[in-house]
């Protein structure tokens, strides 16, 4: 989670942090030293909350908006910057998970129906295509990165970190070789 909030402090739009209990909101108000807004997500699986925070969204007038999840410490600036500018030609844009889900995605239109889509398997970025498809709604990716789901994937994660400055994912980077150092 820090790598995403460090990711947010930079960012240069308005931040929505979007706590999934209620009870968080005072919290996650305090997370940045900026100023922003949080919607605490409503009761369902993710695929209802996302869709009420949208409608949310929508309503309270944002034009188009950028979910990152908070367990793709990888994601960045080129990440980032690739899903604003293929929002400019496209409706929705995901930035595939390496294991069939997805790290990233963004919207123009309201989202459709998402509570049906299975959340948290090897196929959900391919029913997210398939369901903004049959709305009608233009669909672009960008390059696949991968979330962190299981302990087996920091080994990749702690050699990818090698190379980036970024203050939280060195202090990530070092947990991890905390973590991983076997006792003497």
């Amino acid at each position: 989670m820090a790598c995403a909030l460090e990711d947010l402090h930079n960012w240069p739009g308005e931040v929505v942090i979007s706590p999934s209990d209620p009870g968080d909101c005072d919290w996650a108000a305090a997370l940045l030293k900026r100023s922003v807004t949080v919607v605490a997500q409503n009761e369902g699986n993710l695929g209802e909350r996302i869709n009420h925070l949208d409608k949310s969204l929508k309503k309270a007038g944002h034009a188009q908006t950028i979910y990152i999840g908070s367990d793709a410490p990888l994601l960045g600036e080129n990440e980032y910057q690739q899903m604003i500018t293929a929002l400019s030609d496209y409706e929705i844009v995901f930035c595939p998970a390496l294991d069939g889900g997805v790290t990233m995605m963004a919207n123009k239109p309201c989202w459709p129906d998402l509570a049906d889509l299975g959340w948290s398997t090897p196929v959900l970025a391919q029913q997210l295509k398939s369901v903004c498809r049959d709305h009608q709604l233009t669909v672009h990716c960008i390059k696949a990165s991968y979330d962190l789901d299981d302990s087996q994937q920091l080994s990749q994660l702690a050699e990818d970190l090698q190379q980036d400055s970024r203050a939280a994912r060195q202090k990530l980077l070092q947990q991890i070789n905390k973590t991983n150092r076997s006792p003497e």
